[in-house]
């Protein structure tokens, strides 16, 4: 069995304008096993707001293992700077273990 979120893909919608002017997208992130989804509001295309997205699906469905996306230039991006993360350091200073 997976847990939910376990394998994940995740798209863009909009933008949308909202009544104070401001354009926000929607994060689809959709679980690849049980079909269950999750909206999260970002401002702007940046990594940063990806990553601080991701860090709310983490925190509400669990740790995700596996992530999908189509390859649009947004996720090219994010896909190019997280090949350049420190990953033995996140690995030693969580509790994943690699078996």
């Amino acid at each position: 069995m997976s847990a939910v979120f376990e394998m994940t893909g995740v798209d863009l919608a909009g933008p949308i304008l909202l009544r104070n002017r401001d354009k926000v997208w929607i994060e689809i992130f959709t679980c690849g096993v049980y079909r269950a989804i999750h909206f999260e509001l970002v401002s702007d295309f940046s990594t940063q707001s990806f990553l601080l997205a991701l860090k709310r699906v983490i925190s509400r469905r669990g740790r995700v293992k596996t992530i999908y996306s189509d390859n649009g230039t947004n996720f090219v991006g994010r896909n190019n700077e997280l090949q350049n993360i420190g990953w033995s350091v996140i690995i030693a200073y969580s509790d994943f273990k690699i078996s």
